[in-house]
């Protein structure tokens, strides 16, 4: 029997952090794809068949929420946002996209 392994993609600045959630991740079966910040994300993504996402909030340059709503406008991939840094304004903002993707979601 052959089972597809799953693409998992991260979007990390630290590589510490970013090297650790892809260690995990392949030991658990994903194939991980990973890249420092937003730039080539949709290439990759479309290129690889990426099934989830998980995005770093505090990316440099774009950010993982402008990022989110970039993916989540053409596609229903899987994302988890990912951030060590959360004050109430992330957070807010976070759960408004969360929110928006959910009922737009709804709506197709």
């Amino acid at each position: 029997m052959n089972q597809q392994v799953p693409n998992l993609l991260i979007v990390e600045d630290e590589p510490i952090t970013r090297s650790q959630l892809a260690t995990h991740f392949e030991k658990e079966g994903y194939h991980v794809y990973s890249l420092e910040d937003a730039h080539g994300a949709d290439e990759l993504i479309s290129e690889n068949n990426i099934e989830l996402c998980l995005i770093d909030i505090n990316l440099p340059g774009k950010d993982g929420l402008t990022l989110t709503r970039e993916l989540r406008s053409k596609s229903d991939i899987g994302i988890i946002l990912v951030t060590v840094k959360m004050s109430r304004l992330i957070a807010s903002s976070a759960w408004k996209v969360a929110q928006m993707t959910t009922w737009l979601s709804h709506l197709t």
